[in-house]
C-alpha cells in the first residue's frame, strides 16, 4: 500500500512548503524559525532519496528560495526596526542647507536620485 503513494512532494506541495518556510523564517521567533526551516529541508532531502526528477529539482528550488526570500526579509525588517531609530533624521533633513539649499550645489550631490529636481 505504501509503494502507490508518491515519493516526491508535487509542486503544489513545494510552493506550500517555502511558502511556509519563508514566512516562518521571516516571522517566527529563531528557536521556531529553526525548527522549521530543519523540518522544510529534511522533507526536501528525503524527497531526493526516492532519485532525482524534474519534480524535486523545482521542489529543491521553491524550498531554497523559501529560504533565501525568508532569511532577507527578517534582514530587511531588522534593519527597519532597529536602523529607523539610529539613523538620525531623514535624507532630506540632512541633506538641506540653511537657506534650503543643497550645501554641495557646486560639487556632485550625494543623494542624486531624491534632490535631483532641486538642483536644477
Amino acid at each position: 500500500m505504501a509503494a502507490d503513494l508518491p515519493q516526491e512532494p508535487s509542486p503544489m506541495t513545494a510552493l506550500a512548503l517555502a511558502v511556509l518556510v519563508g514566512s516562518a523564517l521571516r516571522s517566527l521567533p529563531v528557536p521556531s524559525a529553526a525548527a522549521v526551516a530543519a523540518g522544510g529541508a529534511a522533507v526536501t532531502a528525503f524527497g531526493w532519496y526516492a532519485g532525482p526528477s524534474a519534480l524535486m529539482a523545482l521542489a529543491t528550488l521553491l524550498v531554497a528560495g523559501g529560504f533565501v526570500t525568508g532569511a532577507l526579509l527578517r534582514a530587511v525588517d531588522l534593519v527597519r526596526r532597529n536602523g529607523a531609530e539610529d539613523a538620525g533624521p531623514p535624507p532630506a533633513a540632512r541633506h538641506r542647507g540653511e537657506a534650503g539649499t543643497c550645501p554641495g550645489r557646486a560639487r556632485r550631490c550625494s543623494v542624486r536620485a531624491r534632490h535631483r529636481t532641486e538642483h536644477r
